[in-house]
């Protein structure tokens, strides 16, 4: 007989699951004993293989502490040895990243992994005309390109993740390579769910980028809304009266309030809170 359904107040099943007696500690997830049930397997691999990044260029540049190297960290501070993992793994995938970065960063024909003894960092290299490239050490690289390659890193692990979160790619891009991180983006998504998160009309604007695939983000009365767009937005970008962008610009990018309080609805997991 298969159990699909539980449910837990106070560190306690109250809908229990045959053969879990466990109790629930306040700082545990009953879903990380449920792991071992058939039926809760996959939610749990899913929901474990999440992977959220704010990438922080400075801890990039930074010389790092070794790293097994799999999955890149939140902030992107074991860069060094998520790209030492790859170019080992996979070289097509490694070859790949640097195409790319080269595309988002003109210049700059390689990014490669270096051990300073007990330490690990980043030597880029850039072709400056010259019979061979020069080679520069991420401490002297820009917050651009080491924010392009962690993003790049963050899409091309060597660790395949159920869905990656990148917060604001924007930020410190050249406007100019914002098409070729756009794409990037995109092609990503034949690895894995990609989300981005973005304060930027541009990025909006982007033709890569259908109306359809965007989600706006709302404060109603005290509650975070997202859903899709409301019709009045909808209808404004399919008549070209407005772009996304533009509507973003002048505060008019709205929820479809309908939409996102069924999504929410739908997304109850944890039940109603009590409070004092």
């Amino acid at each position: 007989m298969k159990h699909d359904v539980y449910q837990v107040e106070n560190g306690e099943f109250t809908t229990p699951v045959p053969g879990i007696r466990a109790k629930i500690e306040p700082d545990r997830l009953a879903l990380t004993i449920l792991s071992a049930v058939e039926e809760f397997r996959p939610v749990f691999d899913f929901l474990s293989r999440m992977r959220f990044y704010s990438i922080v260029p400075e801890m990039i540049r930074e010389i790092q502490d070794p790293d097994a190297g799999d999955v890149l960290r939140r902030d992107g501070s074991n860069a060094a040895a998520v790209l030492r993992e790859m170019s080992r793994k996979s070289k097509d995938t490694y070859d790949k990243v640097c195409r790319l970065l080269s595309k988002v960063v003109p210049g700059v024909s390689a990014v490669e992994y270096r051990s300073l003894g007990q330490k690990e960092t980043l030597t880029f290299k850039q072709d400056i005309g010259a019979n061979w490239p020069w080679n520069f050490d991420a401490l002297n690289m820009s917050d651009g390109t080491l924010r392009a390659l962690g993003i790049l890193l963050a899409i091309y692990q060597p660790s395949v993740p159920a869905l990656v979160v990148i917060e604001e790619p924007e930020a410190t891009i050249h406007p100019a390579a914002m098409d070729v991180l756009v794409q990037i983006l995109k092609d990503g998504q034949h690895r894995t769910q990609v989300l981005v998160t973005t304060h930027s009309p541009d990025v909006l604007d982007n033709k890569a980028i259908p109306e359809d695939c965007i989600l706006a983000v709302e404060n109603h009365r005290g509650k975070t809304l997202i859903g899709t767009l409301g019709q009045l937005s909808r209808e404004s970008i399919r008549r070209r009266l407005y772009s996304a962008g533009e509507l973003m610009r002048v505060g008019e990018l709205e929820v479809d309030r309908a939409h996102a309080e069924e999504l929410g609805e739908q997304l109850d997991l944890f039940g109603p809170l009590n409070t004092l």
